[in-house]
């Protein structure tokens, strides 16, 4: 009987032994998933760093065009502002040298035809050819307004804040 007694025993102390060995087991497969899931979260962190990198590497290039692009266009409004204001300029001058000859004409043909030039009707013609002269000079200024605000629009348009925002991440 002492034989099934220590067979008994062995028994008994290779069921808490494997027992004790099965809760080491569960608890290394416990400690296994944990590391598994930590790991699965890392890479997870990784490749959406990955992915705001490359967003924010795409934006940056993005941003740099716009610069380029805002630069240039406000390089082109400027230059287009220059030429308006050199053409406004030649236009004064023009609409001044035309009244100036019809005035020497007036001036001349009245004279020639024994007219005084302080008479009322060389006052007359002369008052007329710089009523037209204002009113030319009125509408140079007009369109030259217009045409500094187009130029301006232009500008505002080719460059839009949208350009610069910064990407959500």
């Amino acid at each position: 009987m002492g034989a099934v007694v220590a067979l008994g025993a062995i028994g008994l102390a290779g069921g808490v032994f494997s027992g004790i060995m099965g809760a080491k087991q569960a608890s290394a497969d416990r400690q296994a998933q944990i590391a598994q899931l930590h790991y699965q979260n890392m890479i997870r962190g990784m490749e959406t760093d990955y992915k705001n990198i490359q967003v924010l590497e795409k934006w940056g290039s993005q941003l740099k065009q716009a610069k380029f692009g805002a630069v240039a266009a406000g390089a082109r409004a400027g230059q287009k502002k220059f030429y308006a204001r050199e053409a406004l300029s030649n236009q004064f001058s023009q609409v001044g040298n035309q009244t100036a000859a019809l005035n020497a004409a007036v001036i001349s043909k009245s004279t020639g035809k024994g007219l005084d030039t302080s008479s009322g009707t060389v006052k007359a013609i002369m008052r007329q050819n710089a009523q037209k002269s204002a009113e030319s000079n009125s509408a140079i200024i007009s369109n030259f307004k217009k045409e500094m605000k187009n130029i301006d629009t232009e500008l505002a348009g080719s460059i839009s804040a949208a350009q610069f925002l910064q990407p959500g991440l």
